[in-house]
């Protein structure tokens, strides 16, 4: 059970991560 919990939360820090750098790679190819 920790395990499972461990390993969605690391996705979910990693999605986020991919999503901030999308969005920084987006506004700086904009300006």
């Amino acid at each position: 059970m920790m395990m499972m919990m461990m390993m969605m939360m690391m996705m979910m820090m990693m999605m986020m991560m991919m999503m901030m750098m999308m969005m920084i790679n987006f506004i700086v190819s904009n300006f």
